[in-house]
């Protein structure tokens, strides 16, 4: 018994936009992924087998106070599955030296929210800190803020 797939470039796929049979398989040949047809659904409107991971555009900002971040376009077209971020603070007053790095804990971290459009970011107006090395700890109002934000999709 011979089994044949079915496959077509990504510009044939769309433009016929074909109904495949129930466990019939599609092979796009530009993307190198698989559909499988239930007998009723187009070819657009079926997902892939695979799931990859898709990264949005995300944002790596860096700001001397604390504030809204300006929203930022993630072009995923629907809600993250999930949002990766990263959050770090340095501060250059008191008894730190310039360029300390501190590390948050539990009050103060970024509010991040994502809906199909874009990423929005909220800064803390404060936020505790844990001094690096040591158990000594200081409510900031004014330091130095890296926030890196990833959106992904899973399609």
């Amino acid at each position: 018994m011979l089994i044949k797939i079915r496959r077509g470039l990504s510009s044939e796929w769309q433009s016929a936009n074909p109904v495949l049979a129930l466990g019939e398989q599609g092979y796009d040949v530009d993307l190198m992924r698989v559909k499988v047809g239930d007998g009723v659904t187009q070819w657009l409107s079926l997902p892939f087998i695979d799931k990859r991971k898709i990264q949005g555009v995300g944002m790596d900002f860096v700001s001397i106070a604390a504030g809204v971040i300006t929203p930022v376009q993630h072009g995923l077209g629907r809600v993250p599955d999930c949002i990766e971020w990263y959050f770090q603070c340095w501060q250059a007053t008191n008894s730190y030296a310039a360029g300390d790095r501190l590390y948050s804990v539990q009050t103060g971290q970024p509010n991040i929210y994502a809906d199909a459009v874009g990423i929005y970011v909220t800064l803390p107006a404060t936020t505790t800190l844990l001094n690096k090395g040591t158990s000594t700890s200081a409510t900031l109002t004014r330091a130095r803020w890296r926030l890196t934000v990833k959106p992904f999709i899973y399609e």
